[in-house]
């Protein structure tokens, strides 16, 4: 024991899986480590025993301990991050303790990529200017990188899960525009339909797919007795492309950010007005011709899911993580 008065001893439950030969033993000193550097303190325990004595420690010093199980295939998973502050040297000191948190992961091949699996974990790199941003979230934490890379992190909800198999990371790329002007006056284009509703849209996109008939009205034979003109909105959420990245073992996946917002111009159709006589109606050459040159602001969000196998269901997707320009 170093000052002769303090260790700490872990102590994690049993996974249960008697392959496991071992564990090795991880810590971090946040005084001294940068954010989201652990050090091997132990290799191999050569033991399945679920306990650990340090006494190295030193009084006055914060230290982060993770686990992960060793089989002859490699590591698991880490385990939940436990933070344990060391007191002032007393008179008497007596020893500390801390458990940490249960070990439930599955044993892998590899051990998993290296990103921030807390939200502390997050917080302690912008203390220390590694990233700029960090959003919890019910399944991942997400780390907005200062080199302009967005680890999700989904290892917690990893941790709480037994019997899945493998899983993906989806990455959704969606763009909207909004602040729609004339380019000429620069007097707003309103595009969205009032209270949401598309049947009153006023600009759309040109051409003849653009608007199309649709039932307004029916009688109480079921008779239609209105026919209304139904227009694609310009400022609705277009998905552009989709990514599947097979991220197992891994339990966190790098995500480029979205580029930033950029001005953009385009041809707007007037939405015709009045109402169609019937389900064949197409648009007449006036009203293909009633246009607007305009401009608007382009924006690009991603939204990345995981999908997963598990062993008594097929299939599940959770909903990771929204990610904007930064």
């Amino acid at each position: 024991m170093v000052d002769g008065a303090f260790e700490v001893t872990l102590s994690w439950s049993d996974p249960g899986d008697p392959s496991i030969t071992g564990y090795q033993i991880l810590r971090r000193d946040p005084g001294v480590d940068a954010a989201g550097q652990f050090h091997v303190i132990e290799d191999d325990t050569a033991s399945a025993d679920t306990s650990y004595v340090d006494d190295t420690v030193v009084a006055e010093r914060t230290y982060v301990y993770r686990i992960q199980a060793r089989n002859d295939h490699g590591l698991s998973v880490r385990s939940r991050y436990r933070r344990i502050d060391v007191p002032a040297l007393p008179p008497q000191a007596e020893p500390t303790s801390t458990t940490s948190p249960e070990l439930k992961a599955t044993l892998r091949q590899l051990p998993p990529s290296s990103s921030s699996a807390t939200d502390q974990e997050c917080r302690d790199k912008m203390d220390t200017g590694v990233a700029v941003k960090c959003i919890s979230g019910s399944y991942s934490v997400t780390t907005y990188g200062h080199d302009g890379v967005v680890w999700v992190d989904f290892e917690e909800w990893v941790n709480t899960q037994t019997g899945i198999l493998n899983w993906s990371v989806v990455i959704n790329t969606y763009t909207f525009r909004n602040n729609w002007r004339d380019a000429v006056t620069g007097i707003e284009v309103p595009t969205e339909g009032e209270h949401e509703n598309s049947l009153s849209i006023r600009y759309t996109y040109p051409g003849q797919d653009s608007c199309a008939p649709v039932v307004g009205a029916v009688n109480n034979q079921g008779e239609v007795t209105r026919w209304d003109w139904r227009c694609v909105q310009p400022s609705g959420v277009v998905l552009d492309s989709t990514e599947s990245v097979n991220a197992y073992p891994s339990t966190s996946a790098p995500v480029g950010p979205p580029p930033a917002p950029r001005d953009i111009r385009a041809t707007l159709m007037q939405a015709p007005t009045g109402s169609p006589s019937g389900p064949g109606d197409t648009l007449t050459q006036a009203q293909l011709d009633n246009t607007v040159e305009a401009t608007a602001t382009e924006h690009t969000i991603k939204i990345v899911f995981l999908q997963y196998l598990r062993d008594d269901n097929p299939f599940g997707v959770i909903g990771l993580t929204t990610i904007s320009h930064y």
